[in-house]
């Protein structure tokens, strides 16, 4: 009978590595349960509680009109409506308030790209003001701030 018995050396392999070639059977990971999406369906920015008015947003579309012939201020190519995204400036967390002064209708992805990337937005509102309309740059108070005062 030949009762052949691995000695440690064989079970290892040459040069200390593991023979995994014969009956390896690893026992999977349990699978951890998936995250609970936290922003709405088809959206690129969080839900906010406060709705803009679609009196203040027709305003607004006026307003885009005079400067962009209303088409979407950030990219240019798609004219913008009442169903898009108001994105207000100065921001609603500098003093911006639900008004057409401080309110630029956007595209949804286009929203979400100029609070993304601060020094586009910067530069969009300097384009408007060599335009000619005036632009609030920041609220103090009551008191509106433009960028030549």
């Amino acid at each position: 009978m030949n009762s052949y018995v691995p000695t440690k050396r064989a079970a290892i392999g040459y040069g200390g590595m593991i023979d995994l070639s014969s009956d390896f059977r690893p026992v999977p990971k349990p699978m951890r349960p998936k995250k609970r999406e936290t922003r709405r369906k088809n959206s690129t920015l969080k839900s906010r509680a406060r709705v803009v008015p679609e009196a203040v947003k027709k305003e607004a579309l006026k307003k885009s009109d005079l400067c962009f012939a209303g088409f979407c201020p950030v990219c240019g190519g798609r004219r913008v409506t009442a169903k898009d995204d108001p994105h207000h400036f100065p921001h609603r967390s500098q003093g911006g308030k639900d008004i057409a002064d401080h309110i630029w209708m956007s595209k949804r992805l286009c929203h979400s790209y100029i609070h993304e990337y601060p020094d586009v937005e910067r530069e969009m509102f300097r384009k408007v003001e060599v335009a000619g309309y005036k632009v609030v740059w920041k609220v103090e108070g009551k008191k509106v701030r433009y960028v030549d005062e």
